[in-house]
Order: C-alpha cells, then sequence, then structure tokens
C-alpha cells in the first residue's frame, strides 16, 4: 500500500504544471497571457478550462477575444456565437461578434423574415427557455403566496389589493410557460453551424459526384437542415442550400 501510494505521488509530481492547476488558476494565467500579447498561451489555458467541462459566456467571450486577436476567423466567430447563446443581451459579445465577422470574406444578405419568426427569434434572445420557465415558477410562487394574503386577511383593500396581483401573477406564470415552450421548440428545431474550412463546396447531393451549386469561406454561420453519413445539408440567411462535409462545420 505505502509502495502504492508512493507511486502516485510520483505521477501527480510529474504532471504537467496546467494539469494541477484549479480552473480558476487557468483562467488568471490565459487572463495574464492575454494582457502581455501571448494570445496562444491564452488560448491554451481557455481550452483547457472547456476540456474540464467548464463552459460560461465570460470564458467562451475571453476565448474568442484571444482568437480574434490571431485573426483566426472561424474559431473566434464560433467562440462569441458561443457566448452569445448563454448572454444573449450582451452588448460587448454583440459588437465583438460584428467585428469578427467583419474579417470573413463571404457577404451574406439575410431574407427578410416574417412577423411570427421576428418575434420568436427576438424572444429567444432576451431570454432562454430556462430563463423563462424561471420568470413562470416565480410567478407561481407570488401567485400563491397572494392567495394566502387574500385568504386570511380581512380588510377590503387588501384583499382587492391581493386579488390584483393575484390574477397579475397568474398571467405572467402562464404566459411565462407558453414563451418557454415556444422558445425551446424554436432552438430545438433550429440547429447552427460556423463553417471552418477555408472554402466549403456545396453540392446539390450528399456526394461529389453532384453539381458544385456554390461555395462559401470560412467564418460563415450557416443552418444545418440535414444529415447523411458524413454530410451537412446546410442553408445560407439568403435562402441558397447545399450539401457540404461536416468535418467542414462545427455546431453551435
Amino acid at each position: 500500500m505505502k509502495y502504492l501510494l508512493s507511486l502516485l505521488a510520483i505521477a501527480f509530481y510529474l504532471l504537467p504544471a496546467s494539469a494541477q492547476l484549479s480552473n480558476g488558476e487557468l483562467f488568471a494565467q490565459a487572463g495574464s497571457a492575454y494582457n502581455r500579447g501571448d494570445y496562444q498561451e491564452a488560448v491554451d489555458n481557455y481550452q483547457r478550462i472547456l476540456a474540464k467541462g467548464k463552459a460560461s459566456a465570460s470564458l467562451y467571450y475571453n476565448l474568442a477575444n484571444a482568437y480574434y486577436k490571431q485573426e483566426e476567423v472561424a474559431p473566434s466567430i464560433y467562440y462569441y456565437e458561443k457566448a452569445l447563446q448563454l448572454a444573449p443581451e450582451d452588448k460587448a459579445i454583440q459588437t465583438n461578434l460584428r467585428y469578427a465577422q467583419q474579417m470573413a470574406l463571404d457577404e451574406i444578405v439575410p431574407l427578410p423574415k416574417i412577423w411570427s419568426q421576428r418575434v420568436v427569434a427576438a424572444l429567444s434572445r432576451w431570454n432562454s427557455p430556462n430563463g423563462w420557465g424561471g420568470w413562470a415558477i416565480g410567478s407561481m410562487c407570488l401567485f400563491v403566496g397572494c392567495f394566502f394574503g387574500y385568504y386570511f386577511l380581512q380588510q377590503i383593500r387588501y384583499k382587492r389589493l391581493f386579488f390584483t396581483l393575484m390574477i397579475v401573477a397568474l398571467f405572467v406564470s402562464v404566459a411565462s410557460f407558453f414563451l418557454g415552450k415556444t422558445v425551446s421548440k424554436y432552438t430545438e428545431a433550429n440547429h447552427y453551424a460556423i463553417l471552418f474550412d477555408k472554402e466549403v463546396r456545396l453540392y446539390e447531393q450528399p456526394n461529389t459526384y453532384s453539381k458544385e451549386v456554390f461555395a462559401l469561406h470560412e467564418g460563415t454561420k450557416v443552418e444545418i437542415l440535414d444529415q447523411v453519413q458524413e454530410w451537412y445539408k446546410l442553408k445560407v440567411a439568403d435562402g441558397r442550400i447545399g450539401w457540404a462535409k461536416k468535418h467542414s462545420a462545427k455546431k453551435l
């Protein structure tokens, strides 16, 4: 037993220093590396945190910044998009994403969305399905509290107040529940990816023998409509559709 413990201690000692660091220490080291201009070291440390299964909007944002400083188009856009998924209202993320998108070669003019699509997209940016669920639960708790206040208090003015609050809380709870379901369905139905290859050729069918319909470049955001073996059926924001190899795109 003593021999085994000694071996474990030696193995731990021989581990790379980065493997022994906590996420907080890795994050601090990445920040220091970024500030002194060593952007690749910053990327490496942020990626080590991600490899441990720890993700956050700030981690994705800082990782994207480090890639952006190295003018790596696809990774910077990809991680800004990942950060935006967790913090959809963050102005700094939105601004830096626009800067990163300016490095992409493809200039895509999106098709106009119908009003219902715009509303649901805005709701998904404003709050996540879990966020809407939190609103629903919180409002229902308020409804229960107001019900007890209405039931036990005797004065008419307080009864009226709690009754009004009860109705408002019930409305907010029900509305939040259905908004959360709507946003959840929208999120599940829309799968996006960022192209990582320098140039991506898209075909009419999921094979290279069919007609090549158009080409895209790294950093372009596409919607995944379908997949067949090693192929994705992709849709561009301007409405164009084609098949491309899976390895050329990274799902968000």
